[in-house]
């Protein structure tokens, strides 16, 4: 990792013929920064074709609109090496259901088929997938709304001196600095606001919080401005 992101050049250097598969979530989780398209293409060139290169892309609707980044589906015909993973599970808000879908040229999506669970979505799930392909309105609310309330936390943050590191995704990491991140989550929880503390990843003063509606985020900059007050006094 480099500045909180994955390390492209790192990762190349890192490459031998033992390398089997490379994989990324982008944007990235759970802090949420992203590789940006060009970046991502670049990389793939300098990738041996016998090595495959997955890429999870969970979060790739918060990006539209985004000049930084494109369909990384149009790249499936240059990069035969090339898998693509989406879900349902997040801005379709489909979680539930567990469903999402691969993109992959035939020679690996039909080994792939032939190596899955049979009926491993079932058809109450398919038939939500393919209804909320089909409701862009509830889609567009959705990102809509992670974008207005992205910023509204990058400027809670500024406001109380606190660094939010850049997010694409729909959640935001928060750097407390010289505060216990997992000590203000305990103290969140107990006032009905549950958040996730980054200390199995080594980032003691981080903490990752979903971007909620307006009500539920304006909760949560209310309750950690009552902490920080606390702490400081």
């Amino acid at each position: 990792m480099k500045n909180y992101c994955a390390d492209l050049e790192a990762i190349l250097a890192a490459i031998d013929s033992r390398t089997r598969i490379i994989a990324f979530a982008n944007p990235s989780n759970p802090i949420g920064t992203a590789i940006s398209s060009k970046d991502m293409y670049n990389f793939l060139k300098k990738v041996p074709k016998e090595t495959l290169v997955v890429i999870d892309e969970a979060y790739n609707e918060f990006n539209r609109g985004d000049d930084s980044f494109e369909d990384t589906a149009k790249w499936l015909d240059e990069f035969e090496n090339l898998i693509v993973s989406r879900t349902f599970s997040k801005a379709y808000g489909l979680a539930g259901l567990r469903v999402g879908y691969m993109l992959a040229n035939p020679e690996i999506t039909s080994i792939l088929n032939r190596l899955r669970a049979p009926f491993n979505v079932n058809i109450a799930a398919l038939a939500a997938a393919c209804a909320a392909l089909d409701d862009k309105e509830f889609l567009d609310k959705t990102v809509e709304n992670n974008t207005r309330e992205r910023v509204r936390y990058a400027e809670f943050c500024k406001k109380n001196s606190l660094f939010m590191i850049p997010s694409f995704a729909n959640f935001v990491a928060i750097d407390f600095k010289d505060y216990d991140a997992s000590a203000i989550a305990d103290r969140l929880l107990h006032m009905g606001v549950i958040v996730r503390p980054l200390l199995g990843y080594k980032l003691k003063t981080i903490l990752r919080i979903s971007i909620g509606t307006p009500h539920e985020n304006d909760r949560f900059f209310k309750c950690v401005e009552t902490i920080l007050k606390d702490m400081k006094n």
